[in-house]
């Protein structure tokens, strides 16, 4: 068997397959401390009032989504712009609950993963409409809990929701990562 034909038959050479990973893990590192970068330097002009329209927009649509979600099921939720409010204590939306970085995470991933472009952007579109839509289930169930379980609201924004943005998010991109890796090889015959 020559080495071109052991390679089709077992798949890239182990040292291709190392280097396609450090090239992926490089990538997602080098995207991921820009976009904290970028996320810190929005949430200071946030904090010192000169928060870009974009982003309060992103807030607001956050906020109204949530008191709808919530409200389904509550009858006594209002909204204010970005504050939510029930018959216990009034939450305000800020640049962290609307998940901008889950978001950004999820496209660098997208960017650094080695698939074709056009796949890439179907991640971008997977991404951030799927974590949009976990998003506002978090902010809608925070919603629930701070009325009916107030004692557990701290414990659940903290840990419990944040615990559930991450253990949604981390599968659909293992999805996409999947599925575009299926296609990418089907493709290649």
């Amino acid at each position: 068997m020559t080495d071109d034909q052991q390679t089709e038959t077992s798949g890239p050479p182990p040292n291709d397959a190392a280097r396609v990973a450090t090239t992926f893990v490089i990538k997602l590192v080098a995207l991921t401390l820009l976009l904290g970068f970028g996320e810190a330097y929005i949430m200071q002009l946030s904090q010192s009032g000169r928060e870009p329209d974009w982003v309060f927009g992103l807030r607001e649509l956050v906020a109204s989504a949530g008191a709808w979600l919530a409200g389904l099921v509550h009858s006594d939720v209002g909204l204010d712009s970005v504050t939510i409010s029930t018959g216990g204590p009034h939450l305000i939306v800020s640049v962290e609950c609307t998940a901008l970085f889950a978001k950004a995470l999820f496209c660098a991933a997208a960017i650094a993963y080695p698939a074709r472009w056009r796949d890439r952007f179907l991640g971008f579109a997977i991404g951030l409409i799927g974590v949009t839509i976990l998003n506002i289930l978090r902010v809608a169930g925070l919603v629930l809990i701070s009325d009916w379980y107030p004692s557990m609201f701290h414990f659940a924004h903290l840990v419990l929701m944040q615990w559930f943005l991450i253990s949604c998010v981390a599968p659909l991109w293992l999805m996409w990562a999947a599925w575009t890796t299926k296609r990418t090889q089907k493709a290649r015959g």
